[in-house]
């Protein structure tokens, strides 16, 4: 699945998203996330992992390997 394909089902996130090499702990929403500048040439780039962390029962972190 590629980085774009994955970031299209997610629809709605609340958790803060981490791309390996992209952006750490970025809180300012996926609509956001999507405008960025390194977003467009990146989109295609292959995932290779995902994880959920959970540091509290109010804060997550999905994290996205590429």
């Amino acid at each position: 699945m590629r980085l774009g394909e994955l970031l299209g089902k997610i629809g709605t996130c609340v958790a803060c998203i981490s791309i390996t090499g992209l952006c750490d702990e970025y809180r300012d929403g996926l609509e956001t996330l999507l405008k960025e500048e390194w977003y467009k040439p990146c989109r295609n780039r292959t995932v290779r992992g995902i994880s959920i962390i959970g540091f509290d029962e109010y804060s997550f972190e999905l994290s996205i390997e590429i």
